[in-house]
C-alpha cells in the first residue's frame, strides 16, 4: 500500500510542475486521478489501518455491533441500503471514497486553477487520515473544504448548508458552523496581531484548562467523546496529544510564513483572509483543548485541514516558481514519510 500511495503522490507532484503549461491534459488527468484514489481506498485491506475492521464488523452486523450508538444515522442508513447490494464491507469503503475524493477534488478545483497543487498536499496526509481510516470525517471536511470558500465568498446559506450535510456524515462538523460569521476582509492590524497571539495563547489555556467539558453530558457528542476516551485509554485509538507533535509545529512554522507575507499572498489568493484565520483556529483548538486529547485532535483536525489550500499558497512568496514548488514538495514527502507514522498510520505507508 505505502508503494502505490508513495507513487501517485510523486506522479502528482511531478505533474504539478507542468500543469500551468499542460492545460489539456489537466483535466482528464485530474479525474483519471481520482479515478484511482477512490479504487485504492475503497478496495484496500481490511485491518492495513485502525478503524477498517470496526467498520467492516458494523457492516456485517448493522444490528447487533455495539458500534452502532457511535455513529450516524446516515451511516447506518447507507449500510442497510449496501447491505441488499454486496456483503463485502469494501461496498462500503468505495461508497464514501467516492463521496469524500470528489468532494475535495471539487473544492481544489474551485479554489484555484493550479488544483494539482492542491492535491498532491491532500495526497501526503489527509487522503490517508481521512479516506483510508476515519471514512465518515472524511466526507465531512470535504463538504467543509467547498464551505469555506463559500464562506469566503458572502454567499453563507450555501456554506451553512454543506456544513449542515457535513454533520449529517459526522456530528462533530457542528464545531465548523462559527466559521460562517468569518468575514474575508484584508486583514487589518488588530486582527493580525490577535493570529499572532493565537498559537502562544493556545498553550497558555492548556497549561491552565481543565477537563470540564469531559463531563458535560451533551446529546450524542458527549457519548462519543467517552467513547473515544475509553479507546484511548485502553491503547485501541490512535489518539495521542503531543504538545511538541512535528505535524503541528510543521503548521505552525507555515503558518507564520504565510501571515508574514498575507498581503502578497492575498494578492494572488482571493480567500487567503479567511482561510488563515480558520488554520489559526485549528491551530489554536490544538493546544487549547489539550486536556482532552480526542476532542483536541477532533476538532483541530475539522479546522486546519485548510493548510492544503495554504501550504499551496507559499508559492506565491518564493521566486523562482520553480523553487516554491520544491519546497512544497519537500514539505509533502515530510509529512507522508514522517506524518502519517507519528499519528499511528504506519502501516499505510510501509513501503
Amino acid at each position: 500500500m505505502g508503494a502505490i500511495l508513495f507513487i501517485i503522490l510523486i506522479s502528482v507532484l511531478l505533474f504539478s510542475f507542468i500543469e500551468k503549461y499542460a492545460k489539456q491534459l489537466q483535466l482528464p488527468f485530474y479525474i483519471f486521478m481520482g479515478i484511482i484514489l477512490v479504487l485504492v481506498a475503497g478496495f484496500r485491506e481490511i485491518g492495513i489501518d485502525p478503524d477498517s475492521p470496526n467498520y467492516a464488523a458494523l457492516y456485517q452486523n448493522p444490528n447487533t455491533s455495539s458500534l452502532v450508538g457511535q455513529v450516524e444515522y446516515s451511516f447506518i442508513l447507507i449500510t442497510t441500503l449496501l447491505n441488499n447490494i454486496s456483503d463485502s464491507p469494501n461496498a462500503l469503503f468505495i461508497v464514501y471514497a467516492i463521496m469524500g475524493v470528489s468532494l475535495k477534488m471539487i473544492a481544489f478545483k474551485k479554489h484555484s486553477n493550479q488544483y494539482f497543487l492542491s492535491l498532491a498536499i491532500y495526497l501526503c496526509y489527509f487522503y490517508e487520515l481521512h479516506e483510508l481510516t476515519q471514512i465518515r470525517a472524511g466526507v465531512a471536511s470535504g463538504f467543509f473544504l467547498i464551505s469555506i470558500l463559500y464562506t469566503a465568498e458572502g454567499k453563507r446559506k450555501k456554506a451553512a448548508l454543506l456544513i449542515c450535510l457535513a454533520s449529517l456524515f459526522h456530528i462533530s462538523a457542528i464545531a465548523l458552523l462559527p466559521t460562517l460569521f468569518l468575514s474575508n476582509k484584508p486583514l487589518n492590524k488588530k486582527v493580525q496581531l490577535l493570529l499572532y497571539l493565537s498559537i502562544p495563547l493556545g498553550y497558555v489555556i492548556y497549561f491552565t484548562g481543565s477537563s470540564i467539558l469531559f463531563n458535560l453530558d451533551l446529546p450524542l457528542i458527549g457519548s462519543k467523546l467517552s467513547f473515544y476516551q475509553k479507546t484511548t485509554e485502553k491503547g485501541i485509538g490512535i489518539v495521542e496529544m503531543e504538545l511538541l507533535n512535528p505535524v503541528y509545529l510543521l503548521n505552525v512554522l507555515i503558518f507564520y510564513i504565510l501571515l508574514i507575507f498575507q498581503k502578497t499572498i492575498s494578492q494572488k489568493n482571493k480567500y487567503a483572509p479567511v482561510l488563515l484565520k480558520v488554520y489559526s483556529i485549528g491551530l489554536f483548538l490544538y493546544t487549547s483543548l489539550g486536556f482532552l486529547p480526542v476532542l483536541s485532535l477532533r476538532l483541530s483536525e475539522l479546522y486546519y485541514i485548510v493548510h492544503i489550500y495554504m501550504i499551496g499558497s507559499m508559492y506565491y512568496i518564493i521566486k523562482p516558481r520553480w523553487a516554491s514548488l520544491l519546497l512544497i514538495t519537500m514539505i509533502c514527502i515530510m509529512l507522508f514519510i514522517f506524518g502519517l507514522p507519528h499519528m499511528g498510520l504506519s502501516n499505510l505507508v510501509k513501503i
